[in-house]
This record gives C-alpha cells, sequence and structure tokens, in this order.
C-alpha cells in the first residue's frame, strides 16, 4: 500500500512523524509535494486537489519517491475527498502519499479503506512546555494598527527557541479556530493559513525566526463589527 494516513498525537507529531519518514527514505525537499488550501479558502476543494494531483505523477529527481502530503486533512471537502478516492487507490509506482488530521470522523470511510492507517500515542505537554497564546494575543498579532515591530517583539517575549515555536503554533491554531465566530472570515482565512504553513515549515526545518516573523506581518481588522 503506498496511502497512509497517519492520526493520533497532536498535530507536531502527525508532521514530525511524517517528516521522519521523509527523511528514513532519503527524499530531498523538492520532491514532496504539500496540499495547502487557497489563501482565501477555509477548507480544500477540487480546485486545490487538481494541481497537486498533477505533481504526483513527476518523476522524482533525485529520491526513490515522490511524497504527496496532506497536512490538516479535516479541511477537504466532500467533493475534493470524492476527487481523491481514484489517486489514493492505484497512486502513480514511484509516489507515496500521507494524510493526517486529529480525527478520522471527517472523512469518508472509501477513503480511510484506501490508507494503511498509523495511530501515534497521545504526547503528553508538560506545563513547561503549554506555550499557549491568549485570544488577546492573536488579535493582536492581526491587528492592523498594530506596527509589524512591536507585533515581532510581542512574539520574541513568547517563544525562545525551534521547539516552543512549534507548540505555540499549533495553540494558535486551536484557539484561532475556538474562536473563529469572533472573528472577521478574511483575517482569520489569512492568519490560519500563515499558522498552518508555519507548522508545516517548522516541521522541515526552516529557521524558527524567519517563520515566526512572518507571522508579523499586516492584516485587515480582525474583529467582527
Amino acid at each position: 500500500m503506498h496511502t497512509f494516513y497517519i492520526t493520533g498525537g497532536n498535530a507536531i507529531d502527525r508532521l514530525e512523524h511524517i517528516t521522519h519518514i521523509c527523511n528514513d527514505l532519503h527524499v530531498a525537499s523538492y520532491d514532496i509535494h504539500r496540499l495547502v488550501p487557497k489563501e482565501q479558502s477555509l477548507s480544500i476543494g477540487i480546485s486545490d486537489i487538481r494541481p497537486w494531483q498533477k505533481e504526483l505523477f513527476l518523476t522524482p529527481l533525485t529520491s526513490p519517491y515522490t511524497i504527496g502530503i496532506i497536512p490538516s486533512a479535516e479541511l477537504l471537502t466532500t467533493e475534493a475527498q470524492n476527487a481523491l478516492l481514484k489517486t489514493l487507490e492505484e497512486p502513480p509506482t514511484h509516489t507515496r502519499i500521507y494524510i493526517e488530521s486529529q480525527s478520522s470522523s471527517t472523512l469518508l470511510p472509501t477513503i480511510l479503506s484506501r490508507c494503511q492507517i498509523i495511530h501515534l500515542t497521545t504526547t503528553t505537554i508538560t506545563p513547561q512546555q503549554t506555550y499557549q497564546p491568549s485570544l488577546q494575543t492573536i488579535l493582536q498579532l492581526c491587528d492592523d494598527h498594530l506596527s509589524i515591530g512591536k507585533k515581532i517583539d510581542l512574539l520574541d517575549t513568547e517563544i525562545a527557541n525551534k521547539e516552543e515555536a512549534k507548540v505555540w503554533i499549533v495553540q494558535a491554531i486551536h484557539t484561532l479556530h475556538s474562536n473563529r465566530k469572533a472573528i472577521s472570515p478574511s483575517p482569520y482565512v489569512r492568519f490560519m493559513q500563515r499558522l498552518l504553513i508555519a507548522s508545516q515549515y517548522l516541521t522541515a526545518n526552516v529557521s524558527y525566526k524567519l517563520v515566526i516573523d512572518h507571522l508579523s506581518v499586516h492584516n485587515d481588522p480582525i474583529i467582527n463589527s
């Protein structure tokens, strides 16, 4: 089987597990293709799926495999999942596909039936590792009236290293998602997109400081009127 569904643990665990697999298989970063929704979208739709499916047919440049990754698979629409079925059942022989999400409840049974399921054990976060941003912090980072310099200073006081950045970003995703009804759609989507991309970059060994500073760019006002 060439398609794997990773669940359990947390987002960091799952993405790091996929990264370790890619490293063990000696797959170069340019032969890894991640499916990420468009910046203005709250879900992964058919228009996102089509170009990603084409990338899976690319012959790997120097790696033994072309790797396709679907992070946060709970964002897949039903139509997108149906469009994936044929690819998951019969991917190109040189391709492996890894899908990750916390819960399989939003995935079609026909999707899961085409995957080898890998369940990670839950990671316990010690108090020293609980770098959870408050809603107020999230709102400040999305406030157009707050300077980029002040946003960077705010993040610097909360995050001191890469491990803290990984936990902070996962917690920020949960905080933002839990308060989505109080947030205007446009800044919510943009900041959620940045957080999801930041999480992926951190697992790919991009400098945590570069990733975190990217979160400081200006957004539209976040509070719904």
